[in-house]
């Protein structure tokens, strides 16, 4: 939406501005949807925008590091640790 003050790709699509301003007028729900069903088909035809996933925070780990998926806590206690193991066999087939 070419006036929206997240509108980050700069996207300005006039047949799309006038139609999502018809839809914030509309009061009737079945117009409203309507419309709203339009605004989506253009939105995917032009791809303002390619979403990427994005998360707080990414978490690594060495392939050889086992019995660890990732977790950063569990209901505020630290990942358990005393199960995790090390493939030392895989960390030298990998070169370390």
């Amino acid at each position: 939406y070419q006036g929206g003050a997240e509108n980050a790709a700069m996207y300005d699509n006039p047949v799309f501005t006038e139609l999502f301003n018809t839809a914030l007028l509309t009061v009737d729900l079945v117009a409203q949807k309507a419309i709203m069903e339009e605004l989506f088909i253009i939105a995917l035809d032009d791809v303002p925008y390619i979403p990427i996933g994005l998360v707080k925070w990414k978490v690594y780990w060495w392939p050889w590091v086992k019995n660890y998926y990732g977790e950063s806590e569990s209901l505020g206690v630290l990942p358990p640790v005393q199960f995790m193991w090390l493939d030392q066999d895989l960390k030298a087939e990998m070169g370390y």
